[in-house]
């Protein structure tokens, strides 16, 4: 119950904050201060939702786009987990992949996004989603594998302990607390940039070309209430899949994280 009460207190106080706002570029721009149609009101973004709700169009569109990420999310994480393995064992495969991880950090999502608008336009937002989670999961699990016990792997040579032995005894205890944490960063980051990608390069079926529709159309209410739709299903999304992954793989992970 307080878990609640503490959650209804900070949604009043951030629903507050953005009437507040609205009211005060409303007066600095002497705007009708009962609606604004370029920043709209907390009420008249819901009323907009409320209709977004009725159409079936909204539910496949969220549904195409949550799967378009929850699938590029997996395939990234396949491939990034594969390549620190690979790294781990073969040093200098780790020199030939590093030039890469740089190029993700640091060239601007929306470079990404024209380059592979004229070569994949339909792929875009995955291809955009994999590379924003792929130096995450990658980075966190080698730091994993490096840091695990030499002297318990020189232990488990010795004796030579079975290799699914050492994976379940010593790698995964080592691993799973920095693949937890990378896997928390990088879920935001993922649907973030791959609706970003569909509403620059938006598939018709998508939360993007409706993002890039309302903005064509200046009919910002509905703008906001798809970023509204954003936000809840993102959070939604958050907590289903970290929870999936805390529950499945909850002994290799400290008590205070699962």
């Amino acid at each position: 119950m307080k878990k609640i009460t503490k959650y209804f207190l900070i949604a009043v106080f951030w629903t507050g904050i953005w009437y507040l706002a609205v009211l005060l570029y409303s007066l600095f721009n002497n705007m009708d201060l009962s609606y604004n149609p370029l920043f709209p009101y907390p009420h008249d973004v819901v009323k907009s939702l409320i209709g977004l709700l009725s159409l079936k169009e909204f539910y496949f569109s969220t549904a195409a786009t949550l799967l378009r990420i929850i699938f590029s999310m997996i395939l990234s994480i396949i491939i990034a987990i594969f390549c620190a393995i690979l790294c781990a064992k073969i040093k200098v495969f780790h020199s030939f992949i590093q030039p890469l991880l740089s190029t993700i950090k640091s060239v601007p999502v929306t470079v990404f996004v024209f380059i592979l608008y004229l070569l994949v336009f339909e792929l875009t937002s995955s291809i955009i989603t994999i590379l924003m989670v792929f130096p995450i999961i990658f980075s966190n699990v080698y730091e994993g594998i490096k840091n695990t016990d030499k002297d318990l792997l020189e232990v488990c040579k010795v004796y030579k302990i079975p290799f699914k032995k050492r994976i379940h005894s010593l790698y995964l205890p080592t691993v799973m607390p920095y693949f937890s944490s990378a896997l928390t960063s990088s879920i935001g980051l993922a649907w973030k940039a791959g609706v970003a990608a569909e509403a620059l390069c938006p598939p018709k079926t998508s939360i993007g070309w409706y993002i890039s529709l309302s903005k064509q159309n200046f009919d910002n209410e509905e703008l906001f209430a798809w970023a509204l739709t954003l936000i809840i299903v993102n959070l939604i999304f958050e907590f289903v899949f970290i929870k999936a992954i805390n529950s499945l793989f909850k002994k290799w992970l400290p008590k205070e994280k699962v």
